[in-house]
């Protein structure tokens, strides 16, 4: 009968989906258990019980779309960075940038870095490294409209606060949030448009 093909289809699908997301956690807790992964561990190990919590990523990193290598929603923010994966907790994550490095060979230049600047609110930085100027626009975007409360964009005076408090940075930005207007498209140029 077509019914049951169908439904058997469907059945098929599901289990290798299912099976698709169980190799899926297996590979994240053997990798992340393995040496190398120190920083993936923990963060995990910082949520409470470590064998769940990689279960919850696993399923996250294989069911979120990446953009540019960046996978984001309102708990965890991950990419992959020289052969490291990164996994952070979103909340923890107060700011993020883009920041364009000019390389200069003997005076004479030799093309640009682009990447993007991780801050948390421990005071730690994580950086990730993109090909072409306008991605790093479009993680920023992307990031900025999954996980509230993070502060997009730089300016000279974000840094001197950052520096001054970086558990309360997003809190004190976002309470001003009234006076400045922050355009994700900015890379490290201070306008200021208020």
């Amino acid at each position: 009968s077509m019914g049951g093909d169908t439904t058997r289809e469907i059945w098929s699908g599901a289990i290798a989906v299912l099976v698709g997301i169980l190799w899926a956690v297996i590979l994240l807790i053997r990798r992340v258990c393995g040496s190398g992964q120190k920083q993936m561990k923990a963060v995990m190990q910082a949520e409470g019980d470590l064998e769940i919590t990689a279960q919850n990523v696993a399923s996250f990193v294989h069911m979120t779309e990446p953009v540019h290598g960046v996978r984001a929603n309102e708990r965890w923010i991950f990419y992959e960075a020289g052969g490291k994966q990164v996994l952070l907790a979103a909340r923890d994550v107060v700011w993020m940038y883009s920041s364009v490095t000019r390389r200069r060979y003997n005076g004479i230049p030799a093309g640009k870095t682009f990447q993007i600047i991780f801050r948390t609110a421990q005071g730690k930085q994580y950086s990730m490294v993109v090909k072409k100027e306008k991605q790093m626009s479009e993680i920023l975007a992307y990031v900025g409209q999954r996980v509230p409360g993070i502060v997009i964009g730089y300016q000279d005076s974000f840094e001197k606060l950052y520096k001054q408090n970086p558990t309360m940075f997003a809190q004190t930005i976002l309470a001003d949030q009234s006076d400045i207007y922050e355009n994700p498209e900015d890379t490290g140029n201070t306008d200021e448009n208020n």
